[in-house]
């Protein structure tokens, strides 16, 4: 099935276009969510549709924001406050300080963030005989130099280097028929000839209403950050999703926010 594409400078009009045609089609195919040809160091967001959106996030029973969901992907407000701190000294605060408390105070960050599976993902060491046989890995520090090594001998890294992984056999293959953590399976990057990095999610499914503008917003701060530390421009956002679905929000709750993304998506529309 071919997926469908939803494209915009401003990653509220991208979402809006998404969350459209899922909730006009509940059995939606695939779909891609691009969000790039902004200016700024980010796209703009469109504040009265997010609000009415977290509006209804909060009035769920266990409310999870935008801001919440995008923080589990980048801890932005806090690289912020802190002045945008280097990947290491930021991915130790985070791993010492702020996981512990994230862990103590929700039981569905029991098993980690996507975060720290970025920072600190522990697999099996295949390559030095002798050594420990488990290995953590900073995967974002990797990237990061690696990426600045190769540019600075005048050459470039494999694009196929620059992946995160997420899902971990190990430990996510429960068996469980239902498992929120983690829905993100991989982040990539991807440099252009202008030097603008875009970032690459994959979700084999993403509940539009629920997650998915949190996820996007939480993937285009990932992208700030990597672009910043890899001494290129942020260029975007490609999106992924197997298998959307509106979410668990009942519909009877969301004709407001679908009345008003629709008009946004009209507005946009007629302005292109």
């Amino acid at each position: 099935m071919k997926p469908k594409l939803f494209q915009h400078e401003n990653l509220t009009c991208a979402w809006a276009q998404a969350f459209v045609s899922v909730f006009d089609h509940p059995r939606h195919g695939p779909l891609v969510v691009n969000v790039s040809g902004f200016t700024s160091e980010s796209p703009e967001e469109n504040a009265s549709l997010a609000a009415t959106l977290d509006e209804i996030l909060r009035a769920q029973e266990r409310p999870v924001t935008i801001r919440q969901t995008a923080m589990t992907i980048f801890p932005f407000d806090t690289w912020e406050r802190r002045g945008r701190p280097a990947v290491v000294p930021l991915s130790e605060y985070y791993l010492q300080h702020m996981l512990p408390r994230l862990k103590a105070r929700n039981h569905k960050n029991s098993r980690g963030t996507y975060f720290q599976r970025m920072v600190s993902f522990t697999g099996v060491n295949g390559k030095t005989p002798g050594d420990s046989p488990i290995k953590t890995v900073n995967q974002l520090e990797h990237i990061v130099r690696i990426w600045n090594n190769h540019r600075a001998k005048g050459g470039s890294e494999r694009e196929s280097a620059l992946q995160v992984g997420i899902f971990d056999p190990a430990k996510d293959h429960t068996g469980s028929p239902l498992q929120g953590f983690p829905c993100l399976q991989q982040v990539g990057f991807s440099v252009d000839a202008e030097d603008k990095l875009t970032v690459i999610g994959f979700y084999p499914s993403q509940y539009l209403v629920d997650r998915a503008y949190g996820n996007y917003r939480g993937l285009c701060h990932l992208g700030v950050f990597m672009a910043r530390e890899m001494r290129l421009r942020f260029g975007g956002l490609s999106c992924f999703v197997a298998h959307p679905l509106p979410g668990s929000v009942p519909k009877r709750e969301l004709h407001e926010l679908y009345r008003q993304a629709r008009a946004l998506v009209a507005e946009t529309e007629v302005s292109a």
